[in-house]
């Protein structure tokens, strides 16, 4: 399934208050409330399809909160494939 449409949940919003325990060099992309394919799409300028494989609350692995010194054991996952001309 491709996903075209834009959800109607706040997952990139920032009201959290634990974006600023990322990694800085993730955090203008981290913040950034555009549409994180179209980023990616003008940085290697190639258009993608993205297909959602999972999309819900999940509890971070230890590499995963090791970026945020483990003070953030939950947080909301989506991940996704993006495939430029049908290839991952």
């Amino acid at each position: 399934m491709i996903h075209r449409n834009r959800l109607r949940s706040a997952w990139n919003r920032v009201g959290s208050g634990g974006i600023h325990r990322a990694p800085r060099e993730w955090q203008p992309w981290l913040i950034d409330t555009g549409s994180l394919t179209q980023k990616i799409e003008k940085a290697i300028g190639q258009k993608l399809q993205v297909q959602v494989l999972r999309d819900c609350p999940q509890t971070l692995n230890r590499d995963e909160s090791r970026y945020f010194r483990f003070q953030i054991r939950r947080c909301r996952i989506r991940e996704v494939l993006l495939c430029a001309d049908g290839v991952p």
